[in-house]
């Protein structure tokens, strides 16, 4: 498995076609939207097999203020394939988005998905994240 942060228009292209069935955006012109949106602090990272062929992972964040100024990370959509590596996966991508949700002194992280993935709710809830008002959220 393979973890790849997408930044640039470089590699949005590079894997544009592995992640097009998966990341959901509403595209016109799917590379610059996609850069568009991580300019204005979208952050997109994927997980590969290990051929680097096919999608196993993904999740879309976006770093935001809360009402009280504070940061907060919220988790837009997630994926990881159900599979026995599910927990692996999930693993890099959260521990992805706690590195990211740190650099940017975020206070929260919101996974803002209503799951009825048991997968994942398990998972996040074995993270300690609460669910509140159908989010799930873990304060750091």
């Amino acid at each position: 498995m393979q973890l790849k942060t997408i930044i640039t228009r470089a590699d949005i292209a590079k894997y544009y076609k592995i992640a097009q069935n998966r990341i959901s955006f509403a595209h016109s012109n799917p590379i610059e939207d996609i850069y568009e949106k991580i300019q204005r602090n979208y952050h997109l990272s994927i997980v590969l097999d290990k051929n680097n062929e096919n999608l196993i992972g993904s999740i879309v964040c976006k770093i935001e203020n809360d009402f009280s100024s504070n940061k907060v990370c919220s988790i837009i959509d997630f994926y990881a394939d159900e599979n026995p590596n599910f927990d692996d996966i999930a693993n890099i991508l959260l521990d992805w988005t706690m590195q990211t949700s740190q650099q940017y002194l975020c206070k929260k992280i919101i996974f803002e998905s209503l799951t009825i993935n048991k997968s994942e709710q398990k998972f996040f809830s074995n993270k300690k994240f609460i669910l509140e008002k159908f989010l799930f959220v873990k304060n750091i």
